[in-house]
């Protein structure tokens, strides 16, 4: 396990795997806001499109899922993204949240797994904080912790309707569910920590 928090130094990485020589299919997971499009970004642009596309399940013209249905997993067009990860010639970056699901729902495997943490400093000689954390590594019972969450919204603001809470929570429960039976964080052969600016 190697740990990044330069995308040059991530790209160099890159390039001693021979990412540019051959077809290579580079994953990106990571929790909800933690920069997963922001590093694939970066990264095509120092690696160039001679050497990668970028698939990331967000992309709004590509429409792998209708955002306003909420669930990643339970609306993507399985048979377009599996379709769009072959048919490109070059090495691919394919970035998402609950990404080693989606995998495994098209039967295909990565050569490369970057895991992306949103990091925050906190004081000179504290270690820095992963913002998250709590919720990438929850393992009590989801909708509990869903509850939680919208009676402590309720209290921030008594006028917020319950039911849009929950189903504004329902990505986020759908990638703490993903943390718990995946546990992505554990095993990735590169960590990327990106840095509050």
């Amino acid at each position: 396990m190697k740990y990044f928090n330069d995308v040059k130094q991530l790209a160099d990485e890159l390039m001693i795997r021979k990412v540019c020589s051959k077809k290579f299919l580079i994953g990106i997971d990571g929790f909800l806001g933690a920069g997963k499009t922001r590093l694939a970004d970066n990264l095509l642009k120092i690696l160039d499109t001679n050497c990668v596309n970028v698939i990331d399940i967000d992309d709004e013209e590509k429409n792998y899922y209708p955002r306003n249905k909420g669930s990643i997993t339970k609306n993507i067009d399985f048979i377009k993204l599996k379709n769009d990860i072959i048919n490109i010639q070059t090495s691919v970056i394919f970035s998402s949240a609950c990404l080693m699901q989606i995998l495994e729902k098209i039967g295909i495997s990565l050569d490369v797994y970057v895991y992306i943490k949103r990091m925050a400093k906190y004081y000179k000689n504290a270690p820095d904080i992963w913002l998250y954390e709590d919720d990438c590594t929850f393992m009590g019972d989801v909708n509990e912790w869903e509850e939680h969450e919208i009676s402590k919204a309720l209290k921030l603001n008594n006028q917020i309707n319950p039911f849009d809470v929950k189903k504004q929570l329902l990505l986020t429960k759908e990638v703490i569910q993903y943390h718990q039976k995946y546990q992505p964080y554990k095993n990735p052969e590169y960590f990327y920590s990106r840095y509050e600016e």
